[in-house]
């Protein structure tokens, strides 16, 4: 058996309060601990005004870090849209110089030039719905590996004729569809499709 002491810090510092206040109410000389208190040459008062300080302290820094939670909170709010949007902008940017990335410097942004690594890389599209390709591979093939029909546009829409790849079969990726919108016009099943893309 041994005495099971309270991990957080309030908790402590009441104990310690509860223990002075005990010992304190008692008829001078007849507390068991005068002797240990005595030897120890410990200062009862002293412990427990330096108790009331901790917890002020502790009061206050957990008031300040509620504070500083809820001002990060705050900067969340504000800059994190931002940032979202700024990514996009610049995403767009590329999109628009997909041969000439460098002129997206001219508005601020930095260009990584170093060697990209190629990936094989494969993705579902759920029924009905469409995906965008940003980095696929010029010279590469696209093969779907479902068991519906994919039509592929070039660019970000899926504005004119697209061109169809049945199950099994492959694409070609020609100069121009880098950054390409794969859609899966089949309403019962989904489609799926590899392709070599630049991370």
């Amino acid at each position: 058996t041994k005495v099971s002491y309270p991990t957080a810090f309030i908790d402590m510092a009441n104990l310690i309060l509860k223990f002075n206040d005990v010992h304190t109410k008692l008829a001078a000389g007849t507390s068991p601990l005068d002797a240990f208190i005595a030897e120890n040459q410990i200062d009862l008062a002293k412990d427990n005004d330096k108790v009331q300080q901790a917890i002020t302290y502790n009061t206050e820094a957990t008031k300040k870090a509620e504070e500083s939670a809820k001002e990060t909170q705050l900067f969340n709010n504000v800059w994190q849209p931002v940032v979202k949007q700024l990514t996009n902008i610049g995403n767009y940017l590329m999109g628009i110089y997909v041969n000439a990335p460098r002129k997206t410097s001219d508005w601020g942004f930095a260009i990584d030039e170093s060697p990209t690594t190629a990936k094989e890389v494969n993705t579902k599209i759920k029924l009905g719905e469409q995906v965008v390709l940003n980095g696929v591979v010029i010279g590469s093939t696209i093969k779907n590996t479902g068991n519906a029909d994919i039509h592929i546009y070039k660019g970000k829409k899926t504005t004119g004729n697209p061109i169809i790849v049945k199950p099994g079969d492959t694409f070609g990726v020609q100069k121009g569809f880098s950054i390409m919108t794969i859609n899966n016009p089949d309403t019962l099943q989904p489609a799926s499709l590899t392709a070599m893309r630049n991370k």
